[in-house]
């Protein structure tokens, strides 16, 4: 393989849109330090190790800080460092997890109660057009049921 990659194989490389790459190197989590004569950037085997490291950490639903953490420990360090490193931070990344599971779990009752609900939903204005939500009581049922379950997002009361 050749060491020296452009932004466009080393995307196919590892997996990741070239617009990816470019969004990593403007928050600094890369820094490719070689250019072309015709000065593209080229990647080498250690900027793709940064990048598949990063992708990983995204796959776990890291923040971009903790992604960039992530990669100087195991970029920086030996192996039994980064296990190590790895260990002590699971619990707190399956903890997440579960907790973004149950945020789903609540948003998946809130849209069979919408579903439940807009099915039994007689509209008193059939015909009407959904241009102001006092109109539509369609808008007033996923008002009330997202509002109050939060959505996907956690949107509170106002």
């Amino acid at each position: 393989m050749n060491t020296q990659l452009t932004i466009g194989e080393a995307a196919k490389t590892v997996g990741l849109p070239v617009k990816t790459i470019r969004y990593y190197e403007s928050i600094q989590l890369l820094h490719p330090t070689v250019r072309a004569e015709n000065n593209y950037r080229l990647y080498s085997r250690e900027d793709l190790m940064r990048l598949s490291l990063i992708k990983q950490g995204r796959a776990l639903g890291l923040s971009l800080h903790e992604v960039k953490q992530l990669v100087d420990e195991g970029l920086g360090g030996s192996c039994q460092d980064f296990k190590a490193s790895m260990l002590l931070k699971l619990p707190t990344y399956i903890q997440t997890a579960a907790e973004r599971i149950a945020e789903l779990r609540r948003f998946e009752r809130e849209l069979k109660t919408l579903q439940k609900n807009l099915i039994a939903l007689h509209l008193q204005k059939p015909t009407e057009k959904v241009t102001e939500k006092d109109c539509c009581e369609v808008l007033e049922q996923m008002d009330v049921t997202l509002t109050e379950g939060g959505g996907i997002h956690g949107a509170q009361k106002g």
